[in-house]
């Protein structure tokens, strides 16, 4: 029974990465088409928010106590990561707690540590302990990054999920510095294309999910995804048939 779990987690992790690579080509051809762009924001404000207004409360529908837009605590909201806030140790620990405190539980276990100790703790295990690596990059004024945490992405499913099969690193990019340390981070680790792509990356395309594996010897990001369309993002679906069969699998 544990083989075949095992087994099933496997195969469904590298669906993962083919759907998003899936993905990744859908959004690449969608750049140009309008109307598909409109559809994605017929549920969504088109207001961006200046990151002094978003800190300072200025989220509508938000109040003083008690529960916020889309289920976040709505405390006056603190950034994931303060505009240059210590090491990269120090933020990577602050961006896991934050979050914790605005979405609550579940959530995905964010790494409490440097992007390149979290690609040792995935990529670079032996083959029986190796994962794969997701680097999650937040903007808070995007208006679609506090629904898609609090609606996917610390949900029970999609939580297990990434915590079974991978080390999640967590980042937040809505301070210009902070976004600057990202990019340089890319560059160190994946060259110049992946930094390219967080830097010129329009806010309203946030939040991004880069996923890495090491492949043939070799640690390379096989997509940096958008997660602009996420509730017909097909990620979730396999997630949620992932729970569901593995749970029939553990019963037998």
């Amino acid at each position: 029974m544990y083989a075949k779990l095992c087994h099933l987690r496997s195969v469904i992790a590298m669906q993962a990465i083919v759907i998003y690579g899936t993905l990744c080509v859908c959004y690449s051809r969608r750049d140009n088409d309008p109307a598909d762009s409109d559809d994605e924001f017929e549920d969504a404000s088109e207001v961006v928010m200046e990151d002094d207004d978003f800190f300072s409360g200025g989220a509508a529908g938000s109040s003083s106590d008690g529960m916020g837009i889309d289920g976040v605590t709505s405390r006056r909201l603190q950034p994931l990561i303060p505009d240059d806030f210590g090491d990269d140790v120090m933020a990577s620990l602050r961006f896991s707690e934050e979050f914790a405190h605005r979405y609550g539980n579940p959530h995905p276990s964010f790494f409490p540590g440097t992007l390149s100790d979290a690609i040792k703790e995935s990529c670079q295990q032996t083959a029986k302990r190796r994962k794969m690596l997701a680097i999650y990059l937040h903007h808070d004024s995007s208006v679609l990054s506090n629904v898609f945490c609090a609606q996917a992405l610390c949900s029970d499913s999609v939580s297990a999920f990434l915590d079974e099969n991978f080390v999640t690193f967590g980042w937040d990019v809505t301070h210009h510095s902070n976004k600057q340390r990202c990019i340089q981070m890319m560059t160190e680790h994946f060259g110049s294309i992946a930094a390219a792509t967080v830097r010129n990356l329009d806010i309203e395309r946030f939040p991004l999910l880069a996923l890495v594996y090491k492949l043939r010897g070799t640690i390379e990001i096989f997509q940096v995804c958008s997660l602009q369309g996420w509730p017909k993002c097909p990620f979730l679906n396999v997630v949620c048939n992932f729970s569901s069969r593995s749970s029939t699998v553990t019963s037998r």
